[in-house]
């Protein structure tokens, strides 16, 4: 018969080999379960138009398809459908955890976040008329980007967003015969230009809304003789009024015509007299560079 004391030592040894297999098995399952996890990283484009580093603010949310390679991009049926991601200032959390499926995919993303996507084709998209307002301002200027043949593991996906919409600036000029300085309360209006887009989610491109009317955007200051607007992708081809300027009880309307280009930075140059019926006006070729 063997003694209890040389009994002793195994029941420990059996004990702490369970332990150690129970404790490997549990960070097995966590890896596991992190390699599955779908995380992101979202790149804001190099043309800034934000004041931030990174572009992307605290409190903004993004859209997020994940689709299983080869297969095509639909408003449901979809690995994600339309996950919300929502930005802290330093990290993307998503409002529930996404996994990933077994294979690679294709991810795409927008911003600003859409409660409802209903036709991924032909997204309906409205830039605000009222962009002098630094919210509406950035909530008009639609992103878009797209990750393809990811697949899981712990690092998150690299999106690199671009501007879907086309972008007007307005510099103001003062002519020979203009005395004093421009005042403080301008404003400038951006007329006769449509503001509701229809945006193909699966190639990030976007044109002007065949039903909607033509609307008059309030531009956002930049500077006393600086203002911009986001505008949708058309071709304004007849001549029109396309940009007021507003100072006190003067006002000077210019008629103009332009492509405005998806992506792209249209300056349009305003030269201001002191008789606004002899203002002129000069477009110049878009730009794809916002800075």
């Amino acid at each position: 018969m063997k003694s209890i004391a040389n009994i002793l030592p195994l029941v420990s040894i059996a004990f702490a080999a369970l332990a150690f297999s129970s404790c490997s098995d549990d960070e097995n399952l966590e890896k596991a379960i992190n390699e599955k996890e779908i995380r992101i990283e979202a790149i804001y484009p190099s043309q800034q138009t934000r004041t931030t580093s990174t572009g992307f603010e605290s409190g903004d949310q993004i859209g997020v398809f994940v689709v299983p390679e080869g297969a095509i991009l639909q408003p449901f049926g979809n690995t994600v459908n339309n996950g919300r991601y929502s930005y802290d200032g330093s990290k993307w959390t998503p409002s529930r955890t996404f996994y990933w499926n077994e294979g690679k995919n294709n991810v795409y993303a927008y911003y600003p976040y859409a409660e409802k996507v209903n036709d991924t084709e032909a997204f309906l998209f409205k830039v605000f008329t009222d962009q002098s307002i630094a919210e509406n301002y950035s909530l008009s200027d639609f992103l878009w980007a797209k990750a393809e043949g990811q697949q899981a593991g712990t690092a998150p996906v690299s999106l690199k967003f671009r501007h879907v919409m086309s972008r007007a600036l307005v510099e103001i000029v003062k002519g020979k015969d203009f005395e004093g300085d421009l005042p403080d309360n301008m404003e400038v209006f951006l007329h006769n230009t449509v503001t509701t887009a229809n945006v193909d989610l699966a190639a990030g491109g976007a044109c002007k809304d065949a039903y909607a009317s033509a609307q008059s955007i309030k531009m956002q200051k930049l500077s006393k003789d600086r203002y911009v607007a986001i505008v949708v992708p058309q071709n304004i081809t007849t001549r029109r009024p396309l940009v007021e300027i507003v100072m006190g009880n003067i006002s000077y309307l210019m008629e103009g015509t332009i492509s405005f280009k998806q992506g792209y930075q249209h300056t349009i140059t305003i030269t201001v007299t002191e008789n606004p019926q002899q203002a002129e006006i000069s477009i110049g070729g878009g730009v794809g560079n916002w800075n």
